[in-house]
């Protein structure tokens, strides 16, 4: 992730965290369209998951300088990257 990236996510994740529960639910909801049986992995209220969505959002912008750690292969995030061919960098 170059600097700029880096840059232009902690500019703009303020902005939607104003408006974290519509954006998290408009989220869930194409997530449901793309794949309906990912529904019954979600038991909880849809304002409470879309809470805890933005929560780990938080946490992975207030880390973004430690992304190449989040994304080794190695780790639970490794295998997503590679299996979707996104680039590190």
């Amino acid at each position: 992730m170059t600097p700029r990236q880096k840059q232009i996510i902690a500019e703009t994740f303020p902005l939607i965290r104003e408006i974290a529960i519509p954006v998290s639910l408009l989220f869930y909801g194409r997530l449901f369209d793309l794949d309906p049986s990912l529904r019954r992995l979600f038991t909880i209220d849809m304002k409470e998951q879309s809470k805890k969505l933005i929560a780990m959002l938080e946490a992975i912008v207030a880390s973004i300088d430690k992304f190449r750690m989040i994304v080794r292969k190695d780790n639970c995030f490794g295998p997503f990257f590679s299996r979707n061919q996104l680039q590190r960098t």
